[in-house]
This record gives structure tokens, sequence and C-alpha cells, in this order.
């Protein structure tokens, strides 16, 4: 049987709110839709037997929470800034939650949790560089790359991924880092094939691009706008044709200058 959680105080009350508010901005900022955000903070608000009128209202980078306590209205809001997508927080936020909700963890307990999934270290530059330049090389032949183009495809990715990571310590905006790096991989493609004898040039190109591609994005995007966050899901696609055309812009001022 599910317990219940009781808020006692005004204080137990605001740690409540900045506790709500840190969980919805991990989860918006490691790529979560719009309507997990929202259906998790609504349920652990509601968890709590003595918190009523509970409201949640996210966009792509903001959050706004309300709920009355003892007649009081508790309301915070916050800007969030957005990361890579990591699915694995959001598993761990998502098991959090359900926690909470079940009356497994107090508040207490709650925020030492959140801290040691905000604080958990995500995958290591070398392995994905490697991930990403073993994966590549099969892309190229997807796309119609032969056996020379596979290797080139492999040495491609293996710069392009040294070079984003490089440029990420700039701390550029985000749709110029994905420029610049759409444009150094097409560069390097194009010096690459008049080196070696690479058969397939456009192969290695989209296999090299696509990784910057916003998948997660646009499938979270199409999720808002089934649920009826359509405000949500607009934003989501925009900000995807805006990385779209930034890939689109390197890759053909390269090819203009140099193709």
């Amino acid at each position: 049987m599910m317990r219940k959680n009781i808020i006692n105080s005004d204080i137990e009350a605001k740690k409540l709110l900045n506790f709500s508010t840190k969980f919805s901005s991990a989860l918006l900022s490691n790529g979560a839709e719009v309507y997990r955000v929202e259906d998790s903070i609504n349920r652990i608000c509601k968890s709590f037997e003595n918190i009523k009128a509970v409201n949640t209202f996210a966009i792509d980078n903001m959050v706004i929470i309300t709920f009355v306590f003892e007649g009081t209205n508790y309301t915070s809001m916050r800007r969030v800034n957005k990361s890579d997508a990591n699915l694995e927080k959001i598993t761990l936020l998502n098991e959090l939650s359900r926690n909470i909700v079940s009356g497994n963890l107090g508040l207490d307990e709650s925020f030492l949790e959140l801290k040691n999934i905000k604080s958990k270290q995500p995958y290591k530059n070398l392995t994905k560089i490697l991930s990403l330049a073993i994966t590549a090389p099969f892309l190229s032949v997807i796309f119609g790359g032969s056996l020379k183009d596979f290797f080139a495809a492999f040495i491609a990715m293996l710069f392009e991924m040294l070079f984003l990571i490089r440029v990420e310590k700039f701390k550029l905006p985000s749709f110029l880092t994905i420029s610049v790096s759409a444009g150094a991989v097409t560069f390097f493609t194009v010096i690459l094939a008049k080196i070696f004898p690479i058969q397939n040039t456009s192969s290695i190109i989209i296999s090299g691009i696509l990784p910057l591609f916003p998948g997660i994005r646009i499938t979270n995007s199409m999720r808002d706008i089934l649920s009826g966050d359509i405000l949500s899901g607009m934003i989501g696609i925009m900000s995807a044709i805006f990385t779209a055309v930034s890939i689109a812009i390197g890759v053909v001022t390269i090819l203009k200058i140099f193709g």
C-alpha cells in the first residue's frame, strides 16, 4: 500500500518547492520531454497529503511550479539551460520520482539522491570518440560508400569528434558550434579525397554530419505536440530546423569553396 507523505511546516513546504524546481530543471536540461516533466512534478507534489492545487507549466527552457499549503500559495520559476541529452540521468530521475511518490523517500533523502544523480559523470570523451568513430563507417556503407570509404569515414569521424570537443571549450552558441563542426568534417573529407582514392565522398560527409542532427529533440517535440503541449513542441521543432540549417550552411560553404 502506498504511504502518503506529509508536509508539517512552512519550511518543509518551501523545501518541497525548491526540490521540485531543481528536479524539473534536471529533467529538462538532460533532454526530457515537457510532458514527462509536468507529470513527474505533479505526481511528486500530490503525493504529499496536505499539498493542494498543484500546477506545473514547462516549456523547452523554463518551468513554473505552484501549489497551495494551508491556504498559502507557493510559486517558483526557473530558466533552464539545455545540455546534452542524457537518457541515463532521466531514467535515474524517473526512479527517484517513483520512490518519492511511493513514500519510500523523504525530502532530505530525495535532495541527497538528486545531488548524486546531477553529479554523476557523463561518458568520458575517449568513449564518445571511439563510439562514434566506430559507428560512422557503417553509416557510410548504408549511404552508398565502399570498403575504402569505410576506413575513410572512421578517420573523418575521429577528426570531427576531436575538433568538436576542442570547439566546445570556447562556449560558442550551439548553432555556431554545430555549423563549424559540420564545415570541419566536410573540409577534412574533401582534403582526404584528394589524398586517398575515396569513391563516394558524399557518404562520408553524411555519416559525419548525421550525429549532429537533433534526433532526440525532434522526437520529444512530436511527443509534446501529441500530448497537447503545442508551444513546447513548436519551440523544439524550430530549434531542430535551425540546427539543420546550421549544418547545411557549414557543409555548403566548404563545398562551394573547396569542392
